[in-house]
């Protein structure tokens, strides 16, 4: 079974696994969606060299299909209180040129509909809450 494909739940399903990974959300093609956070997951990632870094991931669904939100510099706010249940809306502007010959940075303006409605500031960091 290829993991490429998207599959679409029909209408009155729910998704009730988590499933591993699915594709990556391609900023390139659609720079802007708004989307359901269905699960948050922290993996440890290998480099090259052999070392090990902690990152976060989150599985989300946009218009019935899911799709893999990894956590990223541009991100950071989004990934620190956003928690399953929420909406959020994503919009990639572009890269950011850094200075000292680093990489450049993606860089997003975000938002989150909090699942209860309570205000961001208010939330405890989503880390806090073993979800991130």
């Amino acid at each position: 079974m290829s993991t490429d494909l998207l599959v679409t739940i029909p209408d009155g399903f729910q998704q009730v696994d988590s499933g591993d990974q699915w594709p990556e959300w391609d900023f390139e093609q659609t720079p802007s969606f708004v989307a359901n956070v269905i699960s948050r997951k922290n993996v440890v990632m290998t480099d090259k060299k052999g070392g090990k870094k902690s990152t976060c991931l989150m599985v989300i669904d946009v218009d019935h299909n899911r799709y893999t939100l990894w956590q990223s510099a541009g991100l950071s706010e989004l990934f620190k209180f956003a928690l399953p249940g929420d909406a959020i809306w994503v919009h990639y502007k572009g890269e950011i040129e850094l200075d000292g010959g680093r990489n450049p940075m993606k860089a997003y303006d975000t938002g989150i509909n909090p699942r209860n409605g309570e205000p961001i500031h208010m939330r405890a960091a989503a880390q806090d809450h073993g979800e991130g």
